[in-house]
């Protein structure tokens, strides 16, 4: 079994300039700009995330998550 490379996601309260500095080090960052996923309402977006297999990073302190 081929172990899977994490891949990250930067919720838009994080400056984009993040992404880039990650992918420089070889981390698979994306934004949800390059996603096509701006304006997705936080229980919306962890669940995209999921089904995507992104771990999601953000500094919300009242992110919700759902099921």
């Amino acid at each position: 079994m081929v172990p899977k490379k994490a891949k990250f996601l930067l919720d838009e309260c994080l400056d984009v300039r993040l992404s880039k500095v990650l992918n420089d080090f070889g981390v698979s960052c994306y934004t949800l700009r390059d996603k096509g996923w701006t304006g997705i309402k936080n229980g919306q977006l962890s669940q995209l995330a999921k089904e995507n297999n992104f771990i999601l990073i953000t500094n919300d302190k009242d992110f919700t998550f759902v099921g």
